[in-house]
């Protein structure tokens, strides 16, 4: 490709830049039909309110309060006892006897005779674990079934022409391997373009339009102004005072 290449420069587009503007050309004006119209306006300031009883400007500050000055704490008399002068009920001890418990007789029944079965065994005797199931089972021996296996001839056992001899050492080789024949394709034609180029040789550039067209300015330097020690202080505060929390 690099040395079938003939690079060509293309026909430069024409610019899109109109010849003539139907619009005239003004400087920039930045007043608003708002900042125009709008008449700043300035009303009385409210007179500041100041109660009659309020403390002096200026002075250290009080902490006592209407409350605890005025308060006057005292003690109630103690109220009378509600126990009764005299009771009707004459003074008993504590009897925890309950009518329930008074008036109850406690009865016993007969006690229920114990049912036997006729077929049981008799009680007392040792456990005995046979069953019904046990004891009336008769194990049979069943015939064998015959075997599914075909009473015909044996297959012969199917030997590959080309397979190894049996008992010799394994072999690799494959049938795809032994019978592959390789062979070479021909080779794609080439896409190279016709000899006869419109298009003439010229070198690469690489200048651009911008790049050609760019005229680089240098402005003023900013003069280097003092810093506000106030605001600095005030930042350092603040920054000390995040870090805390």
């Amino acid at each position: 490709y690099g040395n079938d290449f003939m690079g060509g420069a293309a026909e430069r587009s024409a610019s899109a830049k109109p010849k003539e503007s139907t619009i005239p050309y003004r400087p920039f004006d930045g007043t608003t039909s708002y900042g125009a119209e709008f008449s700043p306006k300035r009303g009385d300031r409210a007179e500041k309110v100041v109660r009659m009883g309020g403390p002096v400007s200026g002075g250290q500050f009080d902490g006592t309060t209407t409350y605890g000055m005025d308060f006057m704490g005292g003690a109630a008399e103690r109220s009378a006892s509600a126990k009764p002068k005299q009771s009707t009920i004459p003074y008993h001890p504590f009897d925890g006897t309950t009518s329930y418990g008074a008036e109850f007789s406690p009865k016993r029944g007969d006690r229920a005779e114990k049912v036997v079965r006729a077929s049981g065994t008799v009680a007392g005797g040792p456990f005995d674990g046979t069953t019904t199931y046990g004891t009336d089972f008769m194990g049979g021996t069943a015939q064998r079934s015959a075997s599914a296996k075909p009473n015909g001839d044996r297959a012969e056992k199917v030997v590959r022409a080309s397979g190894p001899v049996s008992g010799g050492h394994f072999d690799g080789t494959t049938t795809y391997g032994n019978d592959f024949m390789g062979g070479a394709a021909e080779r794609s034609a080439s896409a190279k373009g016709p000899k006869d180029s419109t298009i003439p040789y010229r070198p690469f550039e690489g200048t651009t339009s911008y790049g050609a067209e760019f005229s680089p300015k240098r402005g003023d330097r900013a003069e280097k102004g003092d810093p506000d020690v106030g605001s600095c202080v005030r930042w350092t505060l603040r920054r000390n005072y995040d870090i805390r929390q």
